[in-house]
């Protein structure tokens, strides 16, 4: 082979500098305190008012810019400013007390309104109710008003270039306009085949690989989303003295979560298949259908830069149920001092029973509970599982305590299936990771500390994109060792 030319070796490892800036004021200003003494105790007070602004700036590098990188879209310069008046106040009454049934009953109240520029005016507020029948015996729940605004990079952000998971045409993903594809031979071969042609794709036209550069853009036009939250649940302590069981505790929290003008992205792999109607969003097959309008193609019919916008999304939907054991044991006094040590297990159960998106306000709302592959709601993460859970078992003998974790998430089924059931994309398998944490408090003020982290050494699940794990979900470092010597003076 020929050597590399320094030209083509500094075209290749230039050094790319992008700077952004974000520049904060803000002032806040609390009181609280008691109002008067109730029968039921005392009713407490808090009030608040506060200002905020945040300036957000971003440069470009000028390769960048100048389209001088490959494989990049000309990036755009982009600059902002949010800001927001505040005036909150927060009211904890206790209603009963010491009744029959009613060991104690507190209500809480907050409200905070909130003025944003070039938004107006929103409101957000809350009651909840604490009712513990008796000292085993706890439940709670309430009704929550949230609201979120936009913030200065999801309004302001310029187009910048990203690499977009699409799948593979072999797994009945990829570009629908691909001639092997699942949709160019399906039922409605000749009317995705005409779409594609409409598009400037050639008949005989092959996609490879399993991404795209997308371009993702901020919307300065985004409104505020507002969820409405329901949550009820119920607390139990254990009434008995055994030593067994005296220091045990469970919880059962059940939520449900309604979100409008959710804030999230227009995934290219989502417009893909809603423009050649792989979940009945452009029945005619139109070019003109707005998920199509997305897909920007080159001269070759290739996808390039297709964009994907910030948007408010019709609405998201959310329900589960959350499950909490803690139980501990001193050991010294289960066996009369024959046996010294302590032990415990806490463990932390998820169960999501919807995770729901609703594109458009007259689309369905779409399940994605239990899959990986769609980004739209949040977009450090594209898996939703079903189940998961994160149990410890400990053990303490004097100032020596070890700590054994167990990680679990389900398996997770591709996004993909979802719309298009017959792409039949083979699901990723469940998860389990161990670790084993130990702290040796030396001294008061010395504390030595020790992990290995990942112990069986798993490597990240296949999972429906080859080369696409989901690093928040999963573990990408695989097995670890760390130590840690900490003193105070």
């Amino acid at each position: 082979f020929d050597p590399i030319s320094s030209a083509c070796q500094s075209y290749v490892l230039r050094t790319l500098k992008e700077n952004t800036t974000l520049d904060q004021h803000i002032f806040e200003a609390t009181v609280q305190g008691s109002l008067m003494d109730l029968p039921a105790g005392t009713m407490a007070f808090a009030l608040g008012v506060d200002s905020r602004s945040i300036a957000y700036k971003y440069l470009g590098d000028d390769q960048q810019t100048n389209s001088e990188v490959y494989f990049s879209r000309p990036v755009s310069n982009s600059a902002g400013r949010s800001t927001v008046k505040e005036l909150f106040g927060e009211l904890t009454v206790p209603l009963l007390s010491e009744k029959p049934l009613i060991e104690q009953l507190d209500l809480n109240l907050a409200y905070r309104v909130s003025d944003y520029q070039g938004i107006g005016r929103v409101n957000a507020y809350k009651s909840s109710v604490d009712w513990t029948v008796a000292n085993p015996i706890r439940f709670r729940g309430g009704y929550q008003r949230a609201v979120r605004a936009p913030s200065v990079g999801e309004l302001f952000g310029g187009g910048r270039s990203v690499s977009s998971t699409i799948g593979s045409t072999a797994a009945g993903q990829g570009d629908p306009c691909d001639v092997t594809s699942r949709y160019r031979t399906g039922a409605d071969a000749a009317a995705v085949a005409a779409l594609c042609a409409a598009q400037g794709v050639p008949a005989n036209y092959r996609f490879t690989g399993t991404t795209v550069t997308t371009s993702q853009q901020g919307d300065p036009a985004l409104k505020p989303e507002t969820a409405d939250t329901y949550t009820v649940g119920m607390v139990l302590k254990s009434p008995f003295s055994h030593p067994l069981v005296s220091n045990a505790t469970v919880s059962v929290d059940f939520y449900r979560i309604a979100l409008k003008g959710a804030i999230g992205y227009m995934t290219t792999a989502v417009n893909l298949q809603s423009c050649y109607n792989g979940d009945g969003s452009n029945p005619t097959f139109s070019p003109s259908n707005y998920n199509c309008t997305l897909l920007r193609r080159d001269a070759n019919g290739t996808l390039s830069f297709p964009v994907e916008p910030e948007f408010n999304l019709a609405g998201y939907r959310t329900s589960g149920v959350d499950f909490n054991l803690d139980w501990k044991v001193d050991l010294a006094r289960l066996s009369g001092d024959s046996v010294k040590g302590r032990v415990g297990i806490n463990s932390m159960i998820s169960r999501v029973g919807k995770y729901e998106i609703q594109n458009v306000s007259s689309a369905p709302f779409v399940n994605y509970a239990g899959t990986v592959g769609n980004t739209q709601v949040d977009t450090f993460t594209s898996s939703h599982p079903k189940w998961k859970a994160v149990t410890n078992f400990s053990y303490g003998l004097g100032p020596v305590d070890v700590t054994l974790s167990w990680q679990h998430m389900g398996e997770l089924k591709s996004s993909t299936n979802v719309l298009t059931p017959a792409a039949n994309v083979a699901p990723t398998p469940a998860v389990n990771y161990f670790d084993v944490m130990a702290r040796w408090q030396i001294t008061p003020k010395l504390e030595l500390r020790a992990a290995v982290q990942n112990i069986g050494d798993r490597q990240p699940p296949s999972g429906p994109v080859i080369g696409s794990t989901d690093v928040v979900a999963y573990d990408v470092l695989q097995r670890r060792y760390s130590m840690a010597l900490s003193a105070r003076f």
